[in-house]
């Protein structure tokens, strides 16, 4: 019997966190007298910075440390395996708060230091990409909420302040929780958004952003409108420990 190496798919650009390429696994080749074992050309690419994860009968590990980790059971009888960054990144996310007045809706957009520990916890928790957890985390206070659907909510400075305290204590109080993985808050802002003019906000990626030495995916809003309390609507946490390193861009793969 004859096995065919099948390389995973070029990389594609979408910056996912924390896992940042993935690929399914086919039957490990035999060989002569030796069992099975795999090629490294099967695996996606693992840059500086990460680790591989495999998955086998629904339950995941990282590569043997051992001589051979390719020929191990943990690698040849797995069905999957993913790339998980294991460095300290910021994600950036959006969250829409509900509105009465749909040509002002406000937005938060947030960004959040992420630092996976352990990134076995991490994929059996489910966790392949952490932005859907913080929106939720974002989103998860009924006073907030109330305030995002204030009449005067575009354009009152009051309501922007309560909404920048409300949210930045929270974040010292209450971090978002993803099992093995620290996260913290470390900046936000608000701005308007006219839903009329532009339905899809948010969730259209749009090239580039470059934010204190960041780099990563920016969503696009060509007709917002900004809202300041008392001067700006921008609010830094700052905290001793915020020496991230963003490392180069992640990339996805996917098996064909």
């Amino acid at each position: 019997m004859s096995f065919a190496i099948t390389p995973a798919a070029p990389a594609r650009q979408d910056y996912p966190y924390p896992v940042v390429a993935s690929a399914a696994l086919g039957p490990a080749r035999s060989r002569l007298l030796r069992g099975p074992c795999r090629d490294e050309r099967e695996m996606p690419e693992q840059i500086p910075g990460t680790v591989r994860v495999f998955q086998r009968n629904g339950r995941y590990a990282l590569t043997p440390d051992v001589g051979r980790p390719l020929c191990t059971p943990t690698v040849t009888e797995a069905g999957s395996v993913a790339v998980v960054s294991i460095r300290q990144q910021l994600v950036p996310v959006l969250a829409k708060l509900p509105s009465v007045r749909p040509e002002r809706t406000l937005v938060l957009r947030a960004r959040f230091r992420c630092q996976v520990d352990d990134a076995v916890l991490v994929l059996s928790s489910g966790c392949w990409s952490v932005e859907p957890a913080l929106v939720h985390y974002l989103l998860d206070d009924t006073e907030l909420l109330m305030l995002g659907a204030r009449e005067d909510a575009a354009t009152s400075p009051e309501v922007a302040r309560h909404i920048l305290a409300r949210v930045t204590a929270r974040g010292d109080l209450e971090r978002p929780e993803v099992s093995g993985m620290t996260i913290r808050l470390v900046d936000l802002d608000i701005f308007t958004v006219d839903e009329q003019l532009n339905p899809t906000v948010p969730g259209t990626l749009d090239g580039q952003f470059h934010e204190d030495g960041m780099d990563g995916p920016e969503y696009a809003y060509p007709s917002t409108h900004h809202l300041t309390a008392a001067g700006h609507a921008h609010r830094s946490v700052p905290h001793p420990d915020d020496g991230y390193d963003d490392g180069p861009p992640a990339r996805h793969q996917e098996a064909q």
